[in-house]
C-alpha cells in the first residue's frame, strides 16, 4: 500500500529517544534525564547485540510511582516503572478513555 500525503519529509518531527537498561535504577535513570534533557526514556534490554524495546519511563512516572509514594529510587529499576509497548491496535476500545477504565491519559 502506497500512502501518499503533502507533507514533505522535514516537516514531520523526528526525535531520538534515548534508552536506557531495564536493570538500571531510577535514580541512574533520572540523572540520565538530566543530562540528556529528555522526559522520556526508552527501557530496553540488550540480547545479543541487539536492543530490545521494553517499554517507556517518563519523568512524571519517577515522581507519581517513586517519590511520592516513598519508595527508593535507588533501588527501584527503570524495568519496575516502566510502561509496555503494546503492538498498535492493542488497546482496548472503551468509552474514549484509556481502555474505558476512567484512565484520563496514558504515559
Amino acid at each position: 500500500m502506497n500512502l501518499q500525503t503533502n507533507v514533505s519529509n522535514h516537516e514531520i518531527p523526528t526525535r531520538q529517544l534515548t534508552y536506557i537498561n531495564r536493570e538500571a535504577s531510577v535514580l541512574e535513570a533520572s540523572k540520565l534525564m538530566r543530562k540528556s534533557g529528555a522526559t522520556e526514556l526508552l527501557v530496553a534490554e540488550e540480547t545479543d547485540g541487539m536492543l530490545l524495546p521494553l517499554g517507556i519511563m517518563t519523568a512524571n512516572d519517577i515522581v507519581m510511582r517513586v517519590i511520592a509514594l516513598g519508595l527508593d529510587p535507588a533501588v527501584m529499576t527503570a524495568g519496575d516503572i516502566a510502561w509496555p509497548i503494546l503492538p498498535a491496535g492493542s488497546w482496548p476500545r472503551g468509552n474514549g478513555r484509556a481502555g474505558g477504565r476512567g484512565i484520563g491519559r496514558c504515559p
